[in-house]
């Protein structure tokens, strides 16, 4: 990544959204490679003020996953999050302002941002993606093989997602797949790809945020070297709702809730409608001992509706389903 460009993406990468944008509104006469570099992040940027975030989420104890998500994927800024209809406003901005006449790399944006916000035409935007990853000249493009990868993770192809990773030599794509490997319980390969990284670019804000997923995916005293990689980041940019979230995860895998909170009262003044937070204080709420009914009310408020709700009601169904059978159990044998 060129240097010119590193207040956008630095941006990008630990959550500052809007900060993003602003930066790259400022850019002017960059190279036509640089521009369009620029352009990729600030629009994903706008993709990521829209809020909008696919999860795999687990039982209602779980609402709360400890693993942070590389994305960019998606999902959250360092200012409050505009009303609803802005949000979604600027999803569809992403989508008018990329024509047909753009740049490769943005048209992968634009796929990223239809998928997002178009549930219809979520198999068109990987269909096309894909057709576009088996043109030869275009198979190395970074930014298509990024998009495909965040479109299948999306979706929940995990097995996908990484092979859209495997081939690419891009730091978010390291990144990604170290996410993905995670994801699936598999910290000892996401370590592999992380030492990848480093070589790469040891540094880098990605390279410092991947290797507080795995210290985090490795618990142990490794917890507290992940805790101090978001301390650090916050202390030298600037405190976002996506680091106060990662340092709170850390808080609470050392059993620290009362300082998870205060992180996470940090994150919700940022950002009211962030999931991630709603479902971390819905987490630490239960651990506390305090009343969760407010938190999981609030996610069932949010569009779209977030995985773990959609999860949590189908085990509520499962559970009510069970109940009604074991009712019946005693009349059938009297019967």
């Amino acid at each position: 990544m060129a240097d010119v460009l590193f207040p956008v993406y630095n941006n990008f990468f630990i959550g500052a959204y809007q900060a993003c944008v602003n930066e790259a509104a400022e850019m002017t006469n960059l190279s036509g490679a640089d521009a369009i570099e620029r352009d990729c992040y600030m629009y994903r940027a706008y993709i990521a003020l829209g809020s909008y975030q696919v999860r795999r989420e687990g039982s209602v104890r779980a609402l709360l996953s400890s693993r942070p998500l590389v994305v960019p994927t998606y999902p959250r800024g360092a200012l409050t999050i505009p009303p609803l209809s802005a949000r979604l406003g600027s999803k569809q901005m992403v989508i008018d302002e990329i024509t047909d006449e753009s740049a490769t790399s943005l048209q992968a944006i634009k796929l990223l941002a239809t998928h997002a916000s178009r549930a219809h035409e979520r198999e068109d935007c990987v269909a096309r993606v894909t057709e576009l990853l088996a043109d030869s000249a275009l198979a190395n493009n970074p930014w298509l093989q990024l998009s495909a990868a965040l479109m299948h993770a999306a979706d929940d192809n995990i097995v996908e997602a990484m092979k859209c990773c495997h081939t690419g030599l891009s730091l978010e794509l390291m990144g990604l797949m170290c996410h993905l490997l995670i994801k699936i319980d598999r910290p000892e390969l996401a370590a592999k790809h992380l030492a990848a990284m480093q070589a790469a670019d040891d540094d880098a804000t990605l390279t410092q945020l991947a290797t507080a997923w795995v210290n985090l995916a490795n618990g142990g005293g490794k917890i507290q070297d992940a805790f101090y990689v978001y301390q650090e980041l916050g202390d030298k940019y600037q405190w976002t709702s996506k680091l106060h979230n990662g340092s709170a995860v850390c808080q609470m895998a050392m059993g620290r809730y009362d300082d998870a909170e205060k992180d996470l009262v940090e994150a919700i003044n940022k950002d009211s409608k962030d999931p991630d937070t709603l479902r971390n204080l819905a987490v630490c709420a239960l651990h506390l001992g305090k009343p969760t009914t407010r938190f999981v009310n609030q996610l069932k408020t949010l569009t779209p509706r977030p995985a773990a709700i959609e999860q949590l009601e189908a085990l509520e169904k499962a559970f009510e389903v069970a109940n009604e059978s074991y009712a019946a159990a005693p009349a059938e044998v009297e019967a």
